[in-house]
């Protein structure tokens, strides 16, 4: 486990907000420098919009940030290719002998989208109680996929032998920071 303290952004007096984009694919980038080809064909995407200011001028500010992103990109090392020692025509060999003997499609030994997909939702509000004292209540939520398939140049799995990690974190956390004095302060975190 670990812990990871992190400074976010904050409403102000003032109302500030902006929508944002990143788009990245293999169509803008070089050439994969171990085989010299181009890479294979990947996408990746990220949409946000933020939103701050104040309720309550020099005293309540609130804070909001919404993020989606998605990311595709295809399997390495599939059956066949210069770097798996398994070639296609044996991978076809095992899936057919898995299919006629046990009636099971172990699912494709060739290029297989893997893709992550993500939602972030942020919010916070601040209250200034006094010059020395603040308390701020934040939320984070997340919602995200991961495609695995786990497969390598000595190991080789069908696409059935993949799986998909999920996560849900839905965290809120009231935090009171005073400072009492220039060398005394307390920050009390809920």
């Amino acid at each position: 486990g670990a812990g990871i303290n992190a400074v976010t952004r904050s409403g102000t007096n003032n109302l500030e907000g902006s929508i944002y984009s990143f788009f990245k694919s293999n169509k803008i980038q070089g050439v994969n420098p171990v085989t010299n080809a181009n890479f294979n064909d990947y996408s990746e995407y990220t949409l946000g919009a933020r939103l701050g200011g104040a309720i309550k001028k020099d005293k309540l500010f609130y804070f909001a940030n919404i993020e989606m992103g998605n990311n595709t990109t295809p399997s390495t090392y599939n059956a066949g290719d210069s770097l798996q020692k398994l070639s296609a025509a044996e991978a076809q060999k095992i899936k057919d002998f898995f299919q006629n003997t046990y009636n099971y499609n172990t699912g494709s030994y060739e290029s297989v989208n893997l893709v992550t997909q993500n939602i972030k939702l942020f919010g916070k509000l601040d209250y200034i109680i006094s010059p020395r004292h603040k308390i701020t209540l934040r939320h984070n939520f997340v919602k995200a996929s991961n495609d695995i398939l786990l497969r390598d140049g000595s190991n080789f799995t069908f696409e059935n032998s993949g799986y998909q990690i999920q996560n849900l974190q839905n965290i809120t956390v009231l935090e009171l920071k005073s400072n009492f004095t220039n060398s005394l302060s307390n920050n009390l975190i809920l």
